[in-house]
Parts: C-alpha cells; sequence; structure tokens
C-alpha cells in the first residue's frame, strides 16, 4: 500500500500517524491496548443509548412504563397466545404493572390509580388480537410517560413512532428493546450478555438485580383481598 497525503503535505501511512511523527515501538504498543480497551467499551457499551438508572428512576411512571415493554416483548412471543395477560388472575399479568414494583404481587387495592385507568382504556375487552394489545401496551405506556412530565420525556424511549414485533428481537425498535433489557437487567436479574452486544444495548454486569432482591417478582398474581371482582377488565 502506498501512504496517503496529508493536507500539510507530509506523507502519512496507512495507520494515519505522520512519518515525520513517529512513536517508538513502545508507544505504539501502548497505543494499541488503549485502542482496544476502547474499542471493547464501545462493544459492551452498545450502540443504542439508554439513560442512567437515576435519570430513568427520575421518572415517576419509570418502574410501570418499563414493565409494559415486558409486557410487550410476551406480547410479541412467537406461537404463544399474549390475550391472557389481560386477566388480572393471570401470572404476570399485564395489571401487575400497575404495582409499586412491578410483578411483586400486590392487593389491587394498591394498583396505581392512573395506571389502572390507562390500562382500562387501552386494554380492556375490546381488545381481541396480538397487534392491538401490542398497541394498546405501547399507547398505555406512552399516556404514563406524559403523565409523568419532562423526567420521563427526557429518560424514557418515546411512544412513536409505534413498534411491530420484530424479526431478530421481539420488538422491532430498538431503542425501546435496549430499554427493556436494561430493566430486566437491573429489575428481574435477568439477560445474558450476548443478547445486549447482538442488539446494540449497553450491558454493565454490576448492575444485574441479585437473585434475592428480584425472586419475589417472578410469577407473581394480582391479590384481591376486597373481592372487588377485577372490574377493570370492563371498557370504559
Amino acid at each position: 500500500l502506498k501512504p496517503s497525503a496529508c493536507p500539510s503535505g507530509r506523507t502519512a501511512p496507512v495507520s494515519g500517524i505522520p512519518r515525520d511523527v513517529m512513536m517508538s515501538p513502545a508507544a505504539r504498543r501502548r497505543l494499541a491496548v488503549a485502542m482496544a480497551l476502547v474499542g471493547a467499551q464501545l462493544r459492551v457499551g452498545g450502540g443504542v443509548p439508554v439513560k442512567s438508572r437515576e435519570a430513568r428512576k427520575a421518572c415517576s411512571y419509570f418502574q410501570q412504563a418499563s414493565c409494559l415493554l415486558d409486557t410487550a416483548e410476551k406480547v410479541c412471543e412467537p406461537d404463544e397466545d399474549p390475550l391472557p395477560l389481560l386477566n388480572p388472575k393471570t401470572a404476570e399479568s399485564v395489571w401487575m404493572c400497575c404495582c409499586a414494583m412491578p410483578y411483586e404481587p400486590c392487593d389491587r387495592s394498591e394498583l396505581d390509580p392512573f395506571c389502572e385507568s390507562t390500562l382500562r382504556r387501552h386494554l380492556n375487552r375490546t381488545v381481541k388480537t396480538q397487534a392491538a394489545m401490542l398497541e394498546g401496551v405501547q399507547r398505555a405506556r406512552g399516556a404514563l410517560l406524559s403523565k409523568g412530565g419532562p423526567p420521563c420525556a427526557e429518560a424514557l424511549a418515546p411512544m412513536e413512532p409505534m413498534s411491530a414485533c420484530g424479526r431478530e428481537r421481539s420488538l422491532d425498535r430498538e431503542d425501546l428493546f435496549c430499554e427493556m433489557l436494561v430493566w430486566q437487567l437491573e429489575e428481574l436479574g435477568d439477560g445474558d450478555e450476548g443478547e445486549f452486544e447482538r442488539n446494540g444495548c449497553p450491558y454493565n454486569a454490576q448492575d444485574r438485580a441479585l437473585e434475592g432482591e428480584s425472586r419475589t417478582r417472578k410469577n407473581g398474581k394480582l391479590q384481591d383481598k376486597a373481592n372487588l371482582r377485577y372490574h377493570v377488565l370492563s371498557p370504559t
């Protein structure tokens, strides 16, 4: 390969370092190691930006909105019927997203009122198909972000454009998928580094929830001590 010309008229080898600014072999090795480390960090860091945990938690509906993305992933599972998730008696039903800590068992009377009314509006008995449920989940999440104001708008991915189910991953929109993966890692202890890397999502093993912290948020069901008959399923 021939050296390329620099704007100054000097020539540079393929490495891009001018010939009259040559580095010692030891310096070149240090530079190579530094560049390799930067490359590794970029690969682990992913190509899709996800705001810091502190910034996301500043959104008052961070937990609920993130849980709805988790539900969206379940909606997009191939060969699975997602409609049972609309039933409050189902394990990890969509209604559990309205608990203070999603998927951690809570009583029907403890659901966040605005979250519950939002689900009643967008995910009621009129939802009959996978496509309708996926849209309803995203619109419900969008309503929560709007209710949460600037802290939510600044820290979490916007509702639009609406995402379809993806071919290589559950959600076609990469920003929504990455935001969901990070929440699952931090709150539920789920996810592996390979999945993050394949989808360009930021990964930090130190952020993984400990098993003792997340086991109460697995396969939980909504409680109804007051026997309210789950009227939340009725359309408004």
